[in-house]
């Protein structure tokens, strides 16, 4: 191995041993520096760790890297005693530091993603000390059971379904991991939006929810939000604006799904999927406003964090109309790319783009037409989640999402005028 590798490779481990070490540093009372040291004895620490795992791996042997973690631990059991005799009994620094030293050690191994993934994660574990502290004595009997439920659906049930789709060869829509995999999203997004908002407040919370939603399933977060404002009328608004996020969020993921595909269609789909985004972030931007202006202070007390029923029934819904795409596309052939985008639409965006995306690949005269379907499928798949939210959300959301569903298929509908015209 060169000199440069093996220099890149400890250079790594002092730094995240530094951002570790920092952290600690700037979390200690100004009048107690923790004995087991902050800034200089993190990076020391994690380098000693890739030190021992270089010397182990010239010699052939794991032992000094053990001998090394074995001796830091017995460090740190005598400061834990000093420290716990002092009234300091806290085990965080102690076992951050054990942490540290063996990320130094997965440095040395190459794995720099892995290391750098864990020392983040540990950064933001002892960052967040206020706010998981309160999450947790927060958490009810409720939000245990929820949570184990969800472990559940998405950790014991989701990986023992077979990801093979079932019935006749035109019809095969039925694939039970997928299916599944739906549910798990609709049900998770509403769970991640229980957590976040109890762990950092109703706005951010939902926010923050709102443009994981996006990138996920926007279609999934509009049901599980519109089910949320029946329990919490009073947030409503705030929802609203979580929903509005993830619906601009869509446009923009499946352009950038079509652009992976066919980079023709995505360039030729830029300024149409950009349209609906422009009055989707001016509403969000309004709603926000709004909250802002008249002062409202959520605190919300959600129940339920955790909903299988309504999921199921949303697949369920969502099976039947692609099944009906699919009889479109079976009894109008190509010219029938438009009537079936829209069906499929609306119930699911992605999987048109996908479809289309192939399609315009295979047969290059057909490209405008594709991009035609996919914007028509954004049409109508915010017709589908704005009258989830209008028909089943409480009064506040269907004032606050109305407006929204209007402008932003007003601008998709311009968008494939221009295109109709264009070609």
């Amino acid at each position: 191995m060169d000199q440069i590798t093996v220099l890149i490779r400890f250079v790594v481990a002092l730094a995240l041993g530094f951002v570790v070490g920092l952290q600690r540093e700037s979390a200690a009372a100004p009048t107690h520096s923790s004995p087991l040291g902050g800034v200089r004895t993190f990076p020391v620490v994690s380098l000693l760790g890739c030190m021992l795992a270089y010397l182990g791996a010239s010699a052939g042997t794991w032992i000094p890297f053990a001998v090394g973690f074995a001796m830091v631990g017995f460090v740190i059991a005598s400061s834990q005693y000093i420290s716990a005799r002092e009234g300091h009994p806290g085990l965080t620094t102690s076992m951050a530091l054990l942490t540290i030293y063996s990320l130094g050690g997965v440095c040395w191994s190459g794995n720099f993603i892995l290391a750098t993934a864990g020392a983040v994660a540990l950064t933001l574990l002892l960052s967040m000390k206020v706010e998981l502290h309160s999450f947790a004595h927060n958490l009810t009997q409720n939000d245990l059971i929820a949570s184990l439920k969800f472990a559940v659906v998405s950790a014991i049930i989701l990986p023992l379904l077979p990801d093979h789709s079932y019935g006749p060869l035109a019809f095969q829509v039925f694939n039970p991991f997928k299916i599944w995999l739906l549910v798990v999203f609709i049900s998770g997004i509403g769970f991640i939006g229980y957590v976040l908002v109890k762990m950092v407040g109703a706005n951010r919370g939902i926010g923050i929810t709102g443009l994981l939603g996006g990138l996920a399933s926007s279609t999934a977060l509009t049901l599980s939000f519109t089910e949320r404002s029946r329990e919490n009328p009073e947030l409503s608004p705030t929802l609203a604006t979580g929903i509005v996020m993830a619906w601009t969020v869509m446009y923009l993921r499946v352009l950038a799904v079509v652009w992976v595909i066919s980079p023709e269609l995505g360039r030729m789909l830029v300024l149409p999927m950009i349209v609906p985004v422009l009055p989707g972030l001016g509403w969000c931007l309004w709603l926000w406003k709004r909250e802002t202006r008249i002062g409202q202070q959520a605190s919300p007390k959600f129940a339920n964090p955790f909903e299988l029923a309504p999921a199921i029934k949303f697949v369920v819904i969502i099976l039947a109309v692609l099944l009906i795409s699919k009889g479109a596309r079976i009894e109008f052939g190509d010219s029938g790319l438009m009537v079936s985008s829209f069906v499929a639409g609306l119930a699911d965006v992605d999987a048109i783009a996908i479809s289309v995306g192939q399609m315009s690949i295979s047969e290059p005269n057909m490209m405008r037409l594709a991009a035609m379907g996919v914007v028509l499928a954004g049409i109508a798949n915010t017709l589908t989640k704005g009258c989830i939210a209008i028909f089943m959300g409480a009064p506040g959301m269907r004032r606050s999402i109305g407006p929204a569903m209007l402008l932003m298929m007003s601008a998709g509908v311009l968008a494939l005028l221009y295109m109709g015209r264009a070609a």
